[in-house]
């Protein structure tokens, strides 16, 4: 019997989730959270737990977890939930969830964003526990900034599945550059104060902060410990949604690593030495190449974490970075006791994060 395939077969083989390299989102099953799997009693917006995906937060106190409230049936083991934990007030709260996408990599993806007849599909499962409209978003950011909103309706409690085509449109740019090329968000709440009743839905109108979308009648963050989950998170080239791509955890966290890492994740391989007698420098390598130079952040005072070659483990009095580049930065010790000259070596931390890298868009 022959096993040969023909070319249909093969061109089908994208609706089995067969084709790798799909998605344009990172970390889209949210199986990556090297922030930590849990961040409690927020009262502002930014990257919290999950890699790549960040909030834009006001009137309200959030709790944000990897969860393992997923879809039954398609693979997921973990999904981004968000709950609030202490309500905001009348019309006072805004609750956005979104992730961005580099301009290179949508200019370059194949899509000819300029042409009303080519398409990117996002697609995404979604469960909040009060019924009503929320909207999807999707905001370029050169050019003329330019937004696509669509609406979609959730029954209380239970997991949807959402597909929404986005047109090109000719007003549309991307740089062929690192910066951020688009950001696509979910829309769980906005005060009336900064929504516009003449809000296009289902097509493209230029972006501003004071149009952003719809009033929300559910009032969800005006609701004590209201919830809201999503994964599945996936951008692809077409007018077709196929399933999720499912990619191995160390490829998502390597990709993670191009805009946040740690110290967790460094080998104790970070050699230096002593500048004198109480001050050395040690080069950090990062995991992979980042997006651009960093701003890294120290959590002193580092505690049993510095080794001057064999002779004994200190926790020195202050920590600062003094040079940072996409590949690696210089951490400057000091209050140490050593020889002028012996080497030096950071140990891999085992518990706390001791220094973050963060080039997130």
């Amino acid at each position: 019997m022959s096993r040969a395939r023909d070319f249909a077969d093969l061109a089908g083989s994208a609706d089995a989730g067969g084709l790798t390299g799909r998605n344009l989102i990172i970390n889209g099953a949210m199986n990556v959270a090297q922030r930590g799997t849990s961040s409690t009693g927020q009262t502002t917006g930014g990257y919290k737990t999950v890699d790549r995906f960040r909030t834009d937060q006001n009137g309200m106190t959030g709790s944000y977890t990897q969860a393992t409230d997923v879809p039954s049936g398609y693979g997921f083991s973990n999904s981004y939930k968000i709950e609030v934990t202490t309500a905001a007030g009348s019309d006072a709260g805004t609750l956005r969830l979104d992730t961005r996408i580099e301009a290179q990599d949508l200019r370059n993806s194949g899509w000819d964003y300029t042409s009303s007849s080519s398409f990117v599909t996002f697609s995404c499962w979604v469960k909040s526990s009060l019924a009503g409209t929320y909207y999807f978003g999707f905001r370029t950011d050169d050019g003329t900034s330019r937004q696509y909103t669509e609406a979609f309706t959730l029954v209380a409690d239970t997991w949807k599945k959402l597909e929404i085509n986005i047109p090109g449109d000719s007003s549309v740019t991307f740089n062929d550059d690192n910066g951020m090329g688009a950001l696509i968000a979910l829309h769980i709440d906005e005060r009336t104060a900064q929504s516009d009743s003449g809000h296009t839905l289902d097509g493209w109108q230029n972006y501003s902060a004071s149009s952003r979308t719809p009033d929300f009648s559910q009032n969800w963050s005006e609701t004590l410990n209201a919830t809201f989950h999503t994964t599945g998170w996936q951008l692809e080239v077409g007018e077709q949604a196929t399933p999720f791509e499912h990619r191995s955890y160390a490829d998502e966290l390597f990709a993670c690593s191009r805009y946040y890492t740690n110290l967790a994740q460094f080998n104790a391989d970070n050699f230096g030495s002593f500048h004198n007698a109480t001050e050395a420098k040690v080069a950090l390598k990062y995991p992979r190449v980042m997006r651009a130079a960093p701003s890294v952040t120290t959590n002193s005072p580092f505690t049993n974490l510095v080794e001057e070659s064999g002779v004994a483990v200190e926790t020195p009095a202050t920590v600062s970075v003094n040079y940072t580049r996409q590949s690696g930065c210089v951490v400057a010790m000091t209050g140490l006791t050593g020889t002028s000259g012996n080497g030096i070596f950071i140990r891999q931390a085992t518990n706390d994060t001791t220094i973050e890298a963060d080039a997130e868009l």
